[in-house]
């Protein structure tokens, strides 16, 4: 926490006509590391999880300004769990594997890799964001390039209407494990999200026969 930023960062409402929050950082000195050590039984270990779950989820809320991640060592007589809670806004999927490799480093002796200040790749961000003429750039950029093209949407294989509000979930596990796809993703030089994309892209393809497909990616808080 004391060697990134990132760790260290915070939210506080302020009073503005465009911008309802900003991003502090704390210094190395000025926060605690937010851990919180539980004991119990292994009756209640489950229960005392989400327990935790629901009032970090609360506390994220409604006291933006404390250190959006947590973490939460449940231990009872014959198990030791770590939870790790953190606010999406900040941590994705890929921040948390740095996070994670960072601390393995340092658990085995190891210097982790040092990161960019927080101030520098988010500045770029905002610039952009504030810059019309780059705006206006980007959005002819796109327009461009998505000239003539439409949404594939997923087609209905069913043209029966169904009324049931049953549901029914079919499971099926990849033979390969997830190390083994993140190993050749690397290998690739794609991120693990990429070669999804690419794997949806080819299903779509199939279904509905056509070379080229478009979709688009939302990203969930």
């Amino acid at each position: 926490m004391e060697e990134n930023e990132l760790l260290r960062a915070g939210f506080f409402s302020i009073d503005d006509d465009e911008h309802s929050f900003a991003t502090i950082i704390y210094s190395k000195k000025g926060v605690e590391l937010p851990w919180t050590l539980t004991r119990v039984g292994d009756a209640q270990r489950q229960s005392t999880i989400q327990q935790q779950k629901s009032s970090l989820a609360t506390q994220s809320v409604h006291n933006l300004g404390l250190l959006p991640w947590h973490l939460t060592l449940v231990m009872t007589e014959t198990t030791t769990q770590l939870l790790l809670s953190a606010h999406h806004a900040l941590y994705d999927a890929q921040s948390l594997q740095m996070i994670l490799d960072a601390v393995r480093s340092k658990y085995l002796g190891n210097a982790p890799g040092i990161r960019p200040h927080f101030a520098g790749p988010l500045g770029k961000i905002v610039e952009g964001s504030l810059d019309a003429s780059k705006l206006d750039e980007s959005r002819s950029f796109w327009l461009k390039q998505l000239e003539g093209s439409a949404i594939s949407r997923f087609p209905s294989l069913t043209a029966t209407r169904v009324r049931s509000r049953s549901s029914h979930v079919t499971v099926q596990s990849s033979a390969w494990k997830l190390s083994e796809i993140e190993a050749a993703s690397q290998k690739l030089g794609y991120s693990i999200h990429a070669v999804a994309q690419a794997a949806w892209a080819r299903i779509l393809s199939a279904y509905l026969g056509e070379p080229q497909v478009v979709f688009g990616v939302g990203k969930f808080a």
